[in-house]
C-alpha cells in the first residue's frame, strides 16, 4: 500500500499558493499508507520537470533543501502540476534511490500504487534499459516509453491492458502530458475553485472542505491533460545518519 497525491491546473492556469498548501496537506495524510520513501514531481510550464525523492517519509522529505527548492520554484514560476508518492516498501530496497518513486525513465516520470505481477515478463519482452530499477513500477514506465518510441500507434488502453495485477498511476511525459489511471479504484479526484484537479488515494486525504465532492476515477479509463514542457531535472535527498 502506497499513497498517491497531486494537483493539476486547468489549461492556461497555474498553481496557486493555496494549491501548494493543499497538496502538502494531502501528502502528509498520505503518509499513513507508507513512510519508507517519498517523492515529488513539479511540472513547470514551458520549462522543466523537477523531481525530488528521498528514502524517508513525506513530512521529513519536504523539509529537505531539495524539496524546499522545488516548492520555492513552484511558488515563483508558472507551474501547472505537482504530484507525488508516499511509499510502503514491497519490491526493491528503498535505501537505493533508483527504486524509490517517482520512477524516472526515458520520457516519463511515474508514481504507482499497487503490485504488477508480470513486471519481469514485461521487462524481458521489451528489451529496453530499465535503469537498474528493481521495483515492479518500472514496468509501467517501460510500457509508456515503448509506446512513445513506437510512435503511439495504439490506444493507451492497449498499453495498460498488458499489465497484470493492481495499479493506480499518475504519470507525466516530456511532451507535457499528465495521465491518471487505475484498475482497482483507489485513486480519487476533486475539483477546486478554479477548476484545478486534486488527486489522492483516499477521500480522507483531501482537505475537509473538499471531501464531500470527491469522486473515484473510473476503472480502466485513462485521464489525460496536456501542457508543454522540456526536460527532467532530478534531485535525491537522503537522511543524514
Amino acid at each position: 500500500m502506497c499513497g498517491l497525491l497531486g494537483v493539476i491546473a486547468t489549461e492556461n492556469n497555474y498553481l496557486s499558493a493555496e494549491d501548494l498548501k493543499r497538496l502538502l496537506s494531502i501528502g502528509k495524510l498520505a503518509q499513513r499508507r507508507g513512510v519508507d520513501a517519498s517523492g515529488l514531481v513539479l511540472l513547470e510550464s514551458n520549462y522543466d520537470i523537477h523531481v525530488v525523492k528521498a528514502n524517508h517519509g513525506f513530512e521529513t522529505m519536504i523539509q529537505t533543501d531539495a524539496a524546499s527548492s522545488l516548492l520555492e520554484t513552484a511558488k515563483n514560476t508558472e507551474s501547472y502540476g505537482l504530484f507525488g508518492h508516499s511509499r510502503l516498501e514491497t519490491h526493491g530496497y528503498s535505501g537505493s534511490q533508483v527504486n524509490n518513486q517517482p520512477v524516472v525513465l526515458g520520457n516519463w516520470v511515474v508514481v504507482h500504487n499497487g503490485v504488477i505481477t508480470n513486471a519481469e515478463e514485461i521487462k524481458d519482452s521489451l528489451g529496453l534499459d530499465d535503469g537498474g530499477i528493481e521495483t515492479d513500477s518500472v514496468a509501467i514506465a517501460l510500457l509508456l516509453e515503448e509506446w512513445d518510441q513506437s510512435g503511439r500507434l495504439v490506444d493507451s488502453d492497449e498499453i495498460f491492458n498488458r499489465l497484470r495485477g493492481e495499479y493506480s498511476v499518475i504519470a507525466a511525459s516530456l511532451s507535457g502530458e499528465v495521465l491518471c489511471r487505475t484498475n482497482v479504484g483507489n485513486l480519487y479526484s476533486v475539483s477546486g475553485e478554479q477548476g484545478q484537479i486534486y488527486l489522492a488515494s483516499e477521500p480522507m486525504q483531501f482537505p475537509k472542505e473538499l471531501q464531500s465532492d470527491c469522486e473515484r476515477i473510473n476503472l480502466d479509463q485513462t485521464i489525460f491533460s496536456a501542457k508543454q514542457t522540456r526536460k527532467i531535472r532530478s534531485s535525491v535527498c537522503y537522511r543524514c545518519e
